[in-house]
């Protein structure tokens, strides 16, 4: 659906490009998020475990829990993303392509 300059247009493969990029940075962004994870479980609380550690402890270890929460779920969210752009592709070829055997089928009519 290559649409004028002054209509709509989509480029179904170039949407499946960005998909593929997406892909990739999702699976980059897991191994990353993994080493992250990995590092701070060896690092254990080198804040310490005295007095002054542990009320570190209760002020940081929350919200550094819900950031790696967060960041855990980012392959994930890139993954739909990318797979709404393939989808978005597929959708808009098939009604191009439904559109071109429609009007192709005109003159054959009657």
């Amino acid at each position: 659906m290559n649409g004028g300059a002054a209509g709509f247009g989509v480029d179904p493969q170039r949407l499946l490009s960005h998909a593929a990029e997406l892909d990739a940075l999702s699976e980059r962004a897991r191994l990353l998020v993994a080493e992250l994870r990995d590092a701070l479980s060896e690092s254990g609380q080198p804040w310490g475990a005295d007095e002054v550690g542990r009320s570190f402890s209760l002020a940081h270890a929350g919200p550094a829990d819900e950031v790696l929460r967060s960041l855990e779920a980012l392959p994930g969210r890139l993954g739909d993303v990318a797979a709404s752009f393939s989808q978005a592709a597929s959708a808009y070829r098939g009604a191009d392509e439904e559109a071109a055997d429609g009007i192709g089928g005109i003159g054959s009519v009657g």
